[in-house]
């Protein structure tokens, strides 16, 4: 792989980071994966994530956990990845001082080995900010040939800096692009949201997921405070978690919508379902989103009212969701004996 070549664009229809992470490595090699196909393989369009800590930023939550299901998925479309160490390692990494040192004279050898092995490194943190806390791929030494650099979301197709220790890190050890069956890749994308869903990935990794995250949201609101995490009072961190639960839903959407068609006649009224269910959300996360964004304070009652009702429907519906994956990944087990 070329890795000079390597850029991450800011596309509307890959708006996850580590889906837009492995989609651009992906691309690099030839392939036209989806980014819908490689959030739905991932486990991210139906994955809603809340922290376990009382002491962080609600606009945080959806990078959490994130790459529970990245080596199973990728490798359905011939990307072989490594964990530097196992996703729930990572945990209380950020801003360790032990975790700085140990990363300069464990990790960074390992990244510049891979980088002078021309392979690829996708790393969670680390980024300048606006993305510090998101996923990008390392693919070079930085001007001064000491640091890392590479491109995310947010580098504009540009090769940026490292400012800081990526607190988890896979190597794309080898990459043979390939076409995963459609029968596969649905069972897969229903089966990682079930997990998900269900509330055990959180378990795995120290936070909570599915529909128990609005019971977490509602209790932050219910507080009637400035958020603990960065002291914001204004409600854009609760706009920032809407705004990317709606785009992993309309992810969501677009990938069952594009193989509903292809999809065992028997579940494909299960699929049209979820569907309507998701765009259901994604309209309410809609309007969380631009109400809170424009100044929806959280410290008057009013408003606390408003977002609270607002985080109740949302519960329901994920609800609703959760009970019709469970279906549909039974179904699809039972029709394609995976």
């Amino acid at each position: 792989m070329l890795l000079s070549k390597l850029r991450i664009p800011d596309d509307d229809d890959c708006a996850d980071s580590l889906a837009a992470s492995v989609h651009a490595i992906l691309r690099a090699a030839g392939s036209d994966a989806s980014c819908a196909d490689l959030g739905a393989a991932l486990g991210l369009s139906l994955l809603t994530v809340a922290t376990g800590r009382d002491d962080d930023c609600v606009g945080d939550w959806p990078a959490c956990g994130r790459d529970a299901f990245l080596i199973q998925a990728s490798a359905l479309f011939g990307l072989r990845l490594r964990e530097v160490h196992p996703p729930d390692a990572a945990r209380g990494l950020a801003g360790s001082a032990e975790f700085a040192q140990h990363f300069e004279a464990s990790y960074r050898p390992i990244v510049r080995n891979a980088l002078d092995n021309a392979q690829a490194v996708i790393a969670w943190q680390g980024w300048p900010e606006p993305s510090g806390n998101s996923w990008g791929v390392i693919t070079a030494t930085s001007a001064d040939g000491i640091g890392l650099a590479g491109a995310n979301l947010a580098s504009e197709g540009r090769v940026v800096p490292l400012v800081g220790s990526p607190v988890q890190l896979y190597v794309a050890e080898d990459l043979i692009p390939q076409v995963p069956p459609v029968a596969t890749l649905l069972y897969t994308a229903a089966s990682n949201a079930r997990h998900a869903l269900s509330g055990a990935l959180g378990e795995r990794l120290g936070a909570v997921t599915g529909p128990a995250v609005y019971e977490r949201w509602a209790a932050r609101v219910a507080r009637m405070a400035a958020c603990p995490g960065c002291g914001d009072g204004s409600g854009r961190c609760h706009a920032r978690l809407a705004e990317a639960i709606g785009l992993a839903r309309r992810s969501a959407i677009s990938f069952w919508r594009r193989h509903c068609g292809h999809a065992a006649e028997e579940v494909r009224p299960l699929i049209d379902m979820l569907v309507g269910q998701c765009q259901a959300e994604a309209d309410v996360l809609d309007t969380v989103s631009a109400e809170s964004g424009a100044g929806l304070t959280p410290s008057t009652t009013q408003s606390c009212g408003a977002l609270a009702s607002a985080i109740d429907d949302l519960r329901d519906i994920e609800q609703s969701i959760s009970d019709v994956i469970v279906e549909l990944a039974d179904r699809l087990e039972a029709v394609f004996g995976t």
